[in-house]
C-alpha cells in the first residue's frame, strides 16, 4: 500500500468543493508501483483517488476532474 500526503498549492474550487491553499489530505492506494509522478496520470488510479477524496469530504462530478488536479498539489510519498 502506498500512502501520499497531498498539500494544496493554491485555492481549489470545483463545483461545490473548495480546498484552501495549504489544506492537507492523506491518500492511500492499495497498489504497487504508484509514485507521486503517476498518481494522477494512471487511469486505473482515478476511481481509487475519487473514493479517497470522498472519504475526506471532497466530491467531484467525474474522474476526469481529478486527473487535472495533478499540478494543484505538492505530493509526498510517506
Amino acid at each position: 500500500m502506498s500512502t501520499f500526503i497531498l498539500t494544496a498549492k493554491t485555492d481549489i474550487t470545483r463545483g461545490n468543493t473548495h480546498l484552501n491553499k495549504g489544506d492537507v489530505l492523506t491518500i492511500s492506494i492499495a497498489k504497487l508501483g504508484v509514485s507521486p509522478y503517476n498518481l494522477f496520470s494512471k487511469d486505473e488510479n482515478l476511481p481509487i483517488l475519487r473514493k479517497q477524496f470522498e472519504a475526506n469530504g471532497i466530491y467531484f462530478k467525474n474522474d476526469n476532474e481529478i486527473k487535472y488536479l495533478f499540478g494543484s498539489f505538492d505530493i509526498k510519498k510517506v
